[in-house]
């Protein structure tokens, strides 16, 4: 009963071992920017304009998801240690969200908490010698190694003696959680990141994901996503931080709003997250 435990939460569905791989000499840094181009032509035919959705559906018997999958078999072949922290950085966000779009294409859509706990800590794909999954792209190496915000995780994502913690960026960018999807309809939109636009796309990310902070001056209230209260410590040590912190991202006038609200005492409130799935409507 245990092994059947264990095994439906860590045993790894590594979705990018194939059985014949074709050659390919490019460098490391080519062969990231091509996993990144098959990603921008399967968002270019199946994901919506907004970035909100995703036709899961059509992608399943499209040649193009399958010249993708050929493609992130490739990563196999990429070290790691040869790329800069920015390209790192930025191939790893694009890993994340297509390896999302790809498990729930072939695994299914996690429907349960158990399910959702399971998919993130089981789904994977290699990257040269190395298995990554989901949890260990967000957690270990783009939070540089936190833990997992669930409450009854208290470790870092990575072991002290986990050769896979020398990829891990050197600090948490919390921009990056405006820039992972889940999967679910309250992410935000999917892009694609390069090592060239990284940071101003991250910048872009996260001004249209804070479009949607709502400031109530006379209720002294400030509406945000669930994601600010999972990841508070990444943003600031209180919740004036983290609004401190996003407040660079709005308009002048609407952070100047949140501002005023701040000086005072002042509660924040959490919109649900829906975990419905972003799957074309």
């Amino acid at each position: 009963m245990m092994t059947v435990l264990w095994n439906a939460l860590f045993s790894k569905n590594i979705l990018n071992e194939g059985t014949s791989i074709s050659e390919d000499n490019s460098s490391d840094s080519e062969l990231a920017a091509k996993v990144n181009k098959s990603i921008l032509k399967l968002y270019g035919q199946f994901l919506s304009d907004d970035g909100l959705w995703v036709d899961y559906e059509g992608m399943k018997s499209s040649p193009l998801f399958q010249d993708f999958v050929k493609e992130a078999q490739k990563l196999v072949r990429v070290n790691l240690e040869n790329l800069t922290e920015t390209e790192r950085k930025a191939l790893f966000l694009n890993v994340y969200n297509s390896l999302v779009i790809h498990g729930q294409v072939q695994l299914g859509v996690p429907a349960s908490t158990f399910q959702r706990l399971s998919f993130f800590q089981r789904t994977a794909y290699r990257i040269g010698p190395h298995v990554f999954s989901l949890d260990d792209i967000e957690h270990g190496l783009l939070r540089a190694n936190r833990k997992h915000p669930a409450w009854f995780i208290r470790n870092p994502q990575f072991g002290t003696s986990d050769a896979r913690r020398r990829f891990c960026c050197a600090d948490v960018d919390p921009r990056i959680h405006f820039a992972l999807v889940c999967g679910a309809q309250s992410c935000p939109p999917i892009r694609l990141y390069t090592p060239e636009n990284l940071d101003k796309a991250l910048e872009m990310a996260a001004a249209a994901f804070m479009s949607g902070l709502v400031v109530d001056r006379d209720a002294k209230t400030v509406t945000v996503s669930m994601i600010l209260k999972w990841y508070g410590p990444d943003f600031g040590h209180s919740e004036r931080d983290v609004l401190g912190y996003v407040s660079r991202f709005l308009p002048a006038s609407r952070a100047d709003e949140l501002r005023v609200v701040l000086q005072d005492d002042f509660s924040v409130v959490y919109s649900p997250y829906s975990w419905d799935a972003n799957s074309k409507p």
